[in-house]
């Protein structure tokens, strides 16, 4: 049947993009990532003789890029479909971007803020100073609701007991609140930015160029335009550039922030398509509402009948779409 129509009216399918988080390409189809050496297929990069986390435009690994047109890293039974390459597994912006640089970045921008910064006050001064300026910043740049954070805790980018033996990590945002701090925090950056203080030209330069990749995303379609892909290319790596030499600086301050991870090394082969179509958030909500609905179906069912009610309220939901019905997926916070 390759190569006909999946139906009388002469549909056809094209597989153009194979996305999901690390841990999901290397152990569904092999792909070499991070437990690896050699820790990402699309070029050599590993974390010795062509380092990873080098972010330089003469960084070793750019000379090692791997050709995939025709081929495929993976034996899967996947790469047997016509016109499936190593091209085909893209990296997915939810979790390289938003769960990786994005919300590094805005962690360590919120650990300067707040721990290391002149403001006035105490640390917890410090940390409703901030949210205030986040509120406001929301309003001032059209920020919908739904984007927004509610609250902004010690927790959410360090461990309050232990706030200076741990790199600073974002932890209880959601992706897409991840993705829309980005202005808010550039505008804060701009403002504590000094022109005689490398560290902060450096903080608000990395922002910036962040902050870049996202509107080039936004604004191009599937298939970027050659500027555009230029410009997606050329902000991420002087976003990621500049992020290393923060870190260089934090080193020489004796201070643990700015880590680089493989996720800003695989950042830099996010291209070809833009991004923003493959992502895994539809995949994300997809869970979330199978989450929801199985919870839904717990209360006075056995165990061994679960599983039946949950596809029975599936195919039910999917015949009222089908005809029409106007209606969304709803969760409780009970629900998760």
């Amino acid at each position: 049947m390759a190569g006909q129509p999946l139906n009388s009216d002469g549909h056809s399918g094209l597989l153009f993009a194979i996305q999901g988080d690390a841990e999901y390409l290397q152990n569904e189809f092999g792909l070499t990532l991070a437990s690896h050496e050699n820790m990402c297929f699309h070029c050599g990069a590993n974390k010795s003789t062509f380092p990873c986390n080098d972010f330089r435009p003469g960084a070793a690994w750019r000379a090692t890029m791997v050709p995939h047109a025709g081929t495929s890293p993976t034996e899967h039974l996947v790469s047997q479909i016509t016109g499936v390459t190593g091209d085909t597994f893209k990296f997915d912006i939810l979790h390289t971007l938003e769960e990786g640089l994005t919300a590094h970045c805005l962690a360590n921008c919120a650990f300067d803020w707040v721990l290391r910064s002149d403001w006035p006050g105490t640390h917890g001064v410090r940390l409703r100073t901030l949210f205030g300026k986040i509120f406001t910043l929301y309003t001032e740049l059209g920020i919908e609701s739904e984007n927004r954070i509610r609250r902004f805790p010690m927790s959410a980018f360090c461990r309050p007991e232990f706030k200076w033996d741990s790199f600073p990590s974002l932890s209880g945002i959601k992706a897409k609140q991840c993705r829309w701090l980005v202005p808010v925090f550039l505008q804060i950056c701009e403002e504590y930015k000094d022109p005689e203080d490398s560290y902060s030209q450096h903080r608000f330069d990395c922002l910036k160029h962040l902050n870049d990749v996202y509107d080039t995303m936004d604004r191009a379609g599937l298939h970027p335009s050659t500027n555009d892909a230029k410009a997606f290319r050329k902000s991420m790596d002087n976003c990621l550039l500049h992020y290393s030499r923060l870190s260089v600086l934090s080193m020489k301050a004796g201070v643990l922030m700015w880590n680089t991870i493989p996720k800003m090394h695989w950042a830099q082969h996010l291209g070809w398509f833009n991004p923003k179509y493959y992502s895994c958030y539809q995949g994300e909500t997809m869970v979330g509402h199978m989450s929801a609905l199985g919870h839904a179906c717990l209360n006075g069912t056995p165990a061994h009948q679960v599983p039946l009610k949950v596809c029975w309220r599936f195919r039910l939901a999917f015949h009222l779409r089908n005809q029409g019905a106007e209606f969304a997926f709803a969760a409780s916070d009970s629900d998760g």
